[in-house]
């Protein structure tokens, strides 16, 4: 069964949100605007926060 129609609407809302913050935090580390300019961990934090919200969304499942 498709784990993007298990999700209720609260859940994808926030797995867009937190998907947003994370292309923020991408945008925010090229344009040097963080703590400590330009940083790989930066981008690093950015994936991790990219693939929790893909996972909200149900188009990242972790289980079958």
């Amino acid at each position: 069964m498709n784990a993007a129609k298990l999700r209720r609407r609260w859940q994808k809302r926030l797995g867009a949100l937190i998907l947003c913050a994370a292309i923020v935090i991408a945008i925010l580390n090229e344009l040097r605007v963080l703590p400590g300019g330009h940083n790989e961990l930066y981008l690093a934090l950015s994936a991790a926060v990219c693939g929790f919200g893909l996972w909200w969304l149900g188009w990242l499942p972790l289980t079958d």
